[in-house]
């Protein structure tokens, strides 16, 4: 329950009380010994950390990749991956981003929607041809 009230703050532009429940969703989830539910709230906190801490995002994106896999949850480690290349590139870091993109695309169950969006939404912002973000020395 927690957790969705991180998601509406997130729709209202209130990311720091939207970091603050999925903060407490995680460490119920992590008490409760679900590292795919743990995973998941590791998700949301990292896309919510891509604007203004894309470093923060790619710690966080590593901890929820690792999650994702032990559970088993192919959908999460996918969107997970997908964030961690939008993080990576936010960085400059371009070659990482489209080998983590690379890999949330091998990751990804076929047919899963909100998956490919995911991908589809990274792929836009560093996929093959889109330059760097400025001072990123990738520039066109």
């Amino acid at each position: 329950m927690l957790g969705n009230f991180g998601i509406v703050h997130r729709s209202l532009g209130d990311v720091e009380t939207a970091v603050r429940y999925g903060t407490h969703a995680r460490e119920i989830a992590k008490e409760l010994g679900d590292p795919k539910d743990e995973a998941l709230w590791l998700s949301f906190l990292a896309n919510l950390r891509l604007a203004d801490d894309p470093e923060a995002a790619v710690g966080i994106a590593h901890e929820a990749g690792e999650l994702a896999r032990r559970s088993g949850s192919a959908e999460i480690e996918a969107e997970v991956l997908a964030t961690l290349a939008q993080a990576q590139w936010r960085l400059g870091r371009v070659d990482e981003a489209r080998a983590s993109l690379q890999a949330a695309r091998a990751a990804a169950p076929e047919g899963n929607t909100e998956t490919s969006f995911a991908i589809d939404l990274a792929a836009e912002q560093i996929g093959d041809g889109v330059p760097g973000p400025p001072g990123s020395g990738h520039q066109r």
